[in-house]
């Protein structure tokens, strides 16, 4: 290329020696040696960072097996807790006011068993593939609750704060109950990593409703989302946690979800804190018609 051109405009041959024309050639070698020993770094890095968020998830759908037949296993004594707990609760309430402290634990003996069913309704939940489910007319404040029955007891054991507005029984939107509670709890499991190292430790849920939406926003008291990352969250496999803490998939699944029912989400930027807001469209509230 050096020696074999025509010159244009007037322009002279360059008259190049042997030794330059070697040395001209050395160096276009090993330019190119140096560059793709640099892509092939880079390719390797992010092979290893793939491969650690892989294996992580599968271990997160090992565990959410083994949590499937956890959960029917302890279906079955848990029956027998609740009824034994009615029994008795029945044979205080006959026996009068003398057995009022029998009827006082019989009660949060039902309590405890009807929380720890609630979880594993749960649980089955979402160890199920909910894919090919249609879609029902489902309660704001029930998606909400099922997502906290699962975190609530965590977040609360490390100090952290955590508000939930009062959610009215009527407000619905149309979806699947899992997948919509798989979302918020999602965004609540990212919020409760952001904060647990803060010495202000907070989230808060709230839900409001317009003619044609109800909004969701979670909002934690973390350092947020920087503003050359925000255009990325969204995207597979992506986190800044480190291997074994997060696979990456959290938001990219949720966004996933949303936009199947019909609804957006997104980091609010202008909030003064780190703020997550999941749009669904509305659908006809739910009223008591007995009333």
């Amino acid at each position: 290329e050096f020696t074999h051109y025509t010159p244009i405009f007037g322009m002279a041959r360059a008259e190049f020696s042997s030794a330059q024309i070697t040395a001209m050639h050395i160096m276009s070698v090993a330019i190119v040696w140096a560059l793709m020993m640099v892509h092939f770094w880079f390719f390797m890095r992010d092979r290893r960072s793939t491969q650690a968020q892989l294996v992580s998830s599968a271990k997160m759908v090992a565990i959410a097996r083994m949590a499937s037949g956890i959960a029917h296993e302890v279906n079955n004594p848990l029956q027998l807790i609740v009824s034994y707990a009615e029994r008795i609760k029945n044979q205080a309430d006959a026996s009068g006011s003398a057995q009022s402290g029998l009827l006082e634990s019989a009660e949060k003996i039902q309590d405890v068993a009807m929380r720890i069913a609630s979880i594993n309704k749960g649980l089955l939940a979402l160890s199920r593939d909910t894919a090919s489910d249609s879609f029902q007319n489902v309660s704001v404040r029930s998606v909400v609750q099922l997502s906290l029955d699962f975190c609530r007891a965590q977040v609360e054991k490390r100090g952290i704060s955590l508000e939930v507005d009062d959610i009215p029984t009527q407000w619905c939107v149309s979806g699947r109950e899992t997948q919509l509670s798989e979302v918020i709890l999602n965004v609540v499991n990212n919020a409760y990593d952001s904060v647990i190292e803060n010495e202000l430790k907070s989230i808060r849920i709230e839900a409001k409703a317009e003619p044609n939406w109800i909004e969701f926003a979670i909002t934690d008291s973390g350092k947020g989302v920087s503003e050359k990352l925000v255009g990325r969250i969204f995207d597979p496999f992506f986190t800044t946690k480190p291997p074994g803490k997060g696979t990456g998939l959290g938001l990219s699944i949720s966004q996933s979800i949303v936009v199947a029912h019909g609804g957006q989400i997104y980091y609010d930027h202008g909030a003064p804190d780190s703020r997550f807001v999941i749009r669904l469209p509305r659908s006809e509230d739910l009223y008591d018609r007995s009333v």
